[in-house]
């Protein structure tokens, strides 16, 4: 979808970051949720940015920032919901079912993480998670709530 509108894809990944270890299957999804999206939202020629960073010592900051038509104030709080898509004619222009972002949302917050986006309507938006940067299960180490046996 990049290469046929002549998108412009650019990734930033903080050096201080370090390793991250978390299922990658579900951060795949997250980071395809919100290209995908950025990607079809955006027009011709535009430019999306992928960002990721450290947000304190135990997490880190997924972005995915797109210069397209952004997002009304009055429609952020609809944006995570399962099954729902703003009613602009821009969404009704591209199909979808209106699971993406809230597959996201679940996706983050089983991993006690958050979701989030800034925009401003004809400027862009920023989609955002912030997840942990180390998965229990993936890093070895079990937790009470991970672990039924304890």
């Amino acid at each position: 979808m990049a290469a046929q509108k002549k998108i412009q894809v650019e990734a930033e990944a903080a050096p201080e970051l370090g390793q991250v270890v978390l299922d990658p299957g579900k951060l795949r999804q997250v980071l395809y949720n919100y290209l995908s999206n950025a990607l079809k939202f955006s027009g011709a020629d535009a430019r999306v940015t992928i960002r990721v960073r450290p947000e304190g010592k135990e997490w880190f900051r997924l972005e995915v920032e797109d210069n397209g038509e952004g997002i009304r104030a009055e429609d952020l709080a609809k944006l995570f919901i399962v099954f729902n898509q703003l009613d602009s004619s821009s969404s009704r222009r591209h199909q979808g079912t209106g699971l993406g972002l809230a597959l996201t949302r679940q996706i983050v917050e089983a991993q006690g993480g958050t979701v989030g986006v800034t925009s401003e309507h004809g400027k862009g938006s920023i989609f955002w998670a912030v997840l942990p940067r180390r998965h229990p299960l993936r890093d070895g180490h079990h937790t009470a709530a991970a672990d039924p046996a304890k």
